[in-house]
């Protein structure tokens, strides 16, 4: 009787599970857009007068023989030259650390510690050799 009552209560949750997953699909949240703040900008006209306009206001007919002295190209050209010059002084600090490449404790016994490990090289190498050079001769008296 309990198992029923935990697979019914089971089955619930999974509707209920089921339920919110295709409600969430069906109605697909888009992101909000963070609100631009209005920039000011001054406008020249052709008497020669100026006058801050705001940017989402200007009209095609206002700005017509005008002189847009305030770009965005202008305000972010100091931001994407400092940003390069402070990415390119990491980059040269990284190359530069030193303390990173050296070993933090000296070794001093390494040659002694793959000597052992050497040893142990050389004499399997010497008997493999000597194995290959029997070998040889094997074949060359039975090919004789």
């Amino acid at each position: 009787m309990d198992m029923e009552n935990e697979t019914q209560k089971r089955k619930a949750r999974l509707m209920a599970m089921r339920k919110a997953a295709t409600a969430k699909s069906a109605t697909p949240e888009m992101p909000e857009m963070p609100e631009m703040p209005e920039t000011n900008i001054w406008v020249e006209n052709d008497e020669g007068s100026q006058q801050k306009a705001k940017s989402k206001g200007i009209s095609s007919a206002e700005v017509s023989g005008s002189v847009l002295h305030d770009t965005i190209e202008a305000s972010v050209s100091g931001l994407v030259e400092a940003t390069v010059a402070k990415r390119q002084q990491e980059v040269e600090a990284q190359e530069l650390d030193i303390a990173a490449i050296a070993p933090k404790h000296a070794n001093w016994d390494l040659k002694r510690s793959l000597q052992q490990r050497l040893d142990r090289l050389k004499a399997k190498n010497e008997a493999a050799v000597a194995e290959l050079i029997s070998q040889r001769i094997k074949e060359n008296n039975a090919e004789s």
